[in-house]
């Protein structure tokens, strides 16, 4: 499709440095950790990529926006979820939830630090992938 992200350098984060105008969110569970997963988008960024996967431009945000969204957060958990798997870790079946504003920005209850990917489609078109882990047992005495 003409798509082919470049992967940047992972950085630790402060839970309250997301932001954007699109998340797509999906939780993240197994035997003994929970967390999130949190894909941020800049409205020119998701469109982009909406164009390019589909073939048609959108001019704002819709339900069709969403539905993408939720489908790109669904495949990158699904490929994050069978790569674990394959390492023994059991990763629960998620929904994601999209999520959409202007100027968004993660307040998030989560104690400790997030693990921030930021991806570019193009050098004009990036976004960000988060991942927050915990212990559950840490999670439960917390």
């Amino acid at each position: 499709v003409g798509v082919k992200p470049e992967i940047g350098k992972f950085d630790v984060v402060d839970s309250t440095s997301a932001n954007g105008e699109i998340f797509g969110v999906m939780n993240i569970r197994t035997d003994s950790l929970e967390g999130v997963f949190i894909i941020t988008f800049p409205k020119k960024t998701i469109m982009h990529l909406i164009e390019k996967v589909y073939g048609n431009a959108l001019k704002d945000v819709d339900r069709g926006m969403h539905d993408a969204v939720a489908e790109f957060t669904n495949v990158i958990y699904g490929l994050i979820k069978m790569g674990l798997n394959h390492r023994g870790v059991k990763i629960h079946m998620s929904l994601p939830t999209v999520i959409t504003g202007d100027r968004l920005q993660l307040l998030s209850t989560q104690k400790g630090p997030f693990l921030e990917l930021p991806i570019q489609v193009t050098p004009e078109h990036p976004f960000h992938a988060l991942f927050y882990l915990r212990e559950l047992h840490a999670a439960q005495s917390a």
